[in-house]
């Protein structure tokens, strides 16, 4: 817009000077000037416009930033706000109890060893996830592929969940449990698939049992 607002006062300069009479020296002078004052800022124009169009074409946005950076698989530093929040010690090991913990369990650990943020307040468990998305730290594959869910197991066994968890208390089978409130993680063995079935064959004759002897 100034640009064209600089080009459109060169022209009307340069209309003005040739249409005057060369014999009104005064009138001619003025215009003179003002038609080299236009051409000097209209020179102007175009060097910022030409050193903006220049920067332009260096400054890339902040998602093309980031389509670069995934490019080449570089992670840009933390800034200084987040070296304060998060010092890489406690980086460090939010990586490495992610490998085997959940965020929440995670939390919990970190304010056991006794680590707490810039305020002195204990790491909350959207503030794991925070860091975990920040530096990349990937969640942990929590259940193994040889371990089954409650449901999983009464799906196969033809029974209720809470049969299965009936098992699980007693020890009849064994489950694996990250931390209280976490699903239980239960490994078969060919024995334990043999006893639960007959434990389930059992089962049944008795109900069965006890169901014809009240019906007599």
């Amino acid at each position: 817009m100034r640009l064209e607002r600089g080009e459109y006062e060169v022209a009307l300069a340069e209309r003005r000077y040739q249409e005057v009479d060369p014999a009104n020296r005064l009138v001619a002078g003025t215009l003179e000037r003002r038609r080299k004052d236009a051409l000097l800022h209209l020179g102007e124009l175009n060097k910022e416009t030409a050193e903006y169009q220049h920067q332009e074409a260096h400054v890339a946005t902040p998602k093309q930033k980031a389509k670069v950076m995934a490019l080449v698989s570089v992670q840009l530093p933390p800034n200084i706000a987040d070296r304060v929040r998060y010092p890489s010690a406690v980086v460090d090991r939010i990586r490495e109890l992610a490998r085997d913990l959940p965020d929440g369990v995670i939390a919990d650990q970190l304010h056991r060893e006794g680590q707490v943020s810039a305020k002195g307040r204990p790491y909350p468990v959207k503030i794991i996830q925070w860091i975990r998305c920040r530096y990349r730290i990937p969640t942990a594959a929590l259940k193994r592929p040889e371990e089954l869910t409650v449901q999983q197991v009464a799906q196969r066994f033809g029974t209720s969940d809470q049969v299965v968890y009936y098992w699980i208390e007693h020890s009849v089978i064994r489950s694996r449990r990250i931390s209280p409130g976490m699903p239980h993680w239960i490994t078969l063995s060919d024995k334990d698939e043999q006893a639960l079935r007959e434990w389930v064959r059992n089962s049944r004759r008795i109900l069965l049992k006890v169901i014809g002897g009240s019906a007599l």
